[in-house]
């Protein structure tokens, strides 16, 4: 009996001590970051709209090696003549000014600048046959409709559509790897305005 008492508290031990490390490795030693609420919106000199999302870094240590990417998530598209659309999820990363990028101290920020017109040439040149060409072609079958398609305005073509940040770093000390996502931020989400820390100062016109 004592035998058998022995070998559940082990067993019990092991269980604990594995919650312990696993708490310890995920809370303690890898990377900790926090990503604004709200997409902001500026206006290039080119007259072009710049698309911005912060990531601050709330760890008490430097994350290193940060990749970023940028998804769009579009429901109850279908890409194919001879397939309903259903509640299918169509997915296409778009670029960012900065993909990767090799330090981020601690409290200090990084923006994320949303290249959708980039990704729009591409798509009218014919030089992709990704996903994202074909979802565009989907919704505006006339390509002489494209010049005129914006992030918002494509985001606005498919209701409950969005978009997603993400960004995969290591802890600086313990090389811990960690993957945070954004909010799913929608076309509602987009504010005209600057940064201040994580949220948005409203661009209001004098």
């Amino acid at each position: 009996m004592k035998e058998m008492l022995w070998g559940i508290g082990g067993i019990m031990g092991g269980f604990a001590l594995s919650v312990l490390w696993w708490y310890f490795v995920t809370h303690v030693l890898a990377p900790s970051l926090n990503f604004s609420k709200q997409v902001g919106r500026l206006t290039s000199v080119e007259g072009r709209s710049v698309y911005r999302i912060k990531v601050k870094n709330v760890g008490r240590r430097a994350v290193i090696d940060l990749t970023v990417s940028v998804t769009m998530h579009f429901r109850g598209i279908s890409l194919y003549q001879d397939k309903e659309a259903g509640n299918n999820l169509v997915q296409f990363d778009i670029p960012v000014s900065v993909p990767y990028s090799v330090y981020l101290r601690p409290g200090r920020n990084r923006i994320l600048r949303i290249d959708f017109s980039e990704a729009m040439n591409e798509f009218s040149r014919g030089e992709s046959t990704s996903t994202g060409r074909l979802l565009v072609k989907s919704l505006y079958p006339v390509e002489s409709q494209w010049i005129s398609v914006t992030f918002e305005s494509l985001l606005r073509q498919s209701r409950g559509s969005y978009f997603t940040a993400s960004v995969l770093c290591y802890d600086e000390w313990s090389g811990a790897r960690k993957v945070f996502i954004s909010p799913s931020y929608g076309v509602d989400d987009i504010v005209p305005g600057v940064f201040n820390e994580l949220d948005i100062k409203p661009d209001i016109p004098k």
